[in-house]
C-alpha cells in the first residue's frame, strides 16, 4: 500500500513503490511514445469498418510536442481507447498533463472528441481542431477508497469519410505530484 505524510507522497507502479518529498514535485508517470510500443499501455478499437486499419499507433509527426513521435489515431468511425498502465497513488490531488492535436470535421463534438477518463469517469473532453499541439492540464483526485488510477484516452470520431492522415495525436503524457502545501518548508534548511 502507498502511504504519505503531509510533505511526502507515495505511489506504486510496475510492482515498485516509491515515496518522495512533495518539494521535489515528482513525476510519477511519463510517456512520450518515442518507441513503437509504449510499455504497459494497451489499445482497444471498435471499428465500424472491420480491418480499416484505424486505431492508436506510435507515428512520426512533425507537429508532435517534441517534433518526433506521437500516439496517433486516424479519423474514422468507432471508438478507440488508449489505456495507461494502472498506478497506485497516495490520496490527494495529482496533475495530469499531455499534448494533443485534433483534426476533425467540426469543433462542437458532433464529429468526434477526445475524452480523458480517470477510473472510467470523464475528466475532460476536447473537440476543437488545431494545427499545433496544445498542452492540456487537468487535476485528478485520488481517494483512500480508490487509490488505483486507471487513465484512458478515448477517441470517438464520427465521420462518413475515414482518413488516416487526420484524427487525434497524443504526446508527452505526464502525471505529476501537486504543489506542496504551505506547511512544507521546501528549500528552507
Amino acid at each position: 500500500s502507498c502511504s504519505a505524510g503531509s510533505c511526502n507522497l507515495g505511489w506504486c507502479a510496475g510492482g515498485t513503490c516509491t515515496q518522495q518529498s512533495v518539494c521535489d514535485k515528482p513525476v510519477v508517470m511519463a510517456e512520450s511514445f518515442e518507441d513503437p510500443v509504449a510499455p504497459g499501455w494497451w489499445h482497444t478499437a471498435s471499428e465500424a469498418q472491420s480491418g480499416a486499419g484505424f486505431g492508436w499507433k506510435s507515428a512520426l509527426d512533425a507537429k508532435a510536442a517534441d517534433g518526433k513521435r506521437a500516439l496517433h489515431c486516424g479519423y474514422g468511425n468507432g471508438k478507440y481507447v488508449a489505456r495507461a498502465p494502472p498506478i497506485v497513488l497516495a490520496p490527494g490531488s495529482w496533475e495530469l498533463s499531455f499534448a494533443t492535436r485534433l483534426s476533425l470535421d467540426g469543433d462542437d463534438c458532433t464529429k468526434g472528441a477526445l475524452s480523458v477518463l480517470h477510473n472510467e469517469v470523464e475528466l475532460t473532453k476536447i473537440c476543437k481542431s488545431s494545427e499545433a499541439m496544445q498542452t492540456v492540464t487537468v487535476v485528478l483526485t485520488v481517494t483512500p477508497a480508490a487509490p488505483i488510477v486507471a487513465l484512458a484516452f478515448e477517441f470517438n470520431p464520427v465521420s462518413g469519410k475515414p482518413d488516416v492522415d487526420r484524427g487525434v495525436w497524443l504526446d508527452n503524457v505526464k502525471l505529476t505530484a501537486p504543489a506542496p502545501p504551505g506547511s512544507c518548508s521546501c528549500g528552507v534548511p
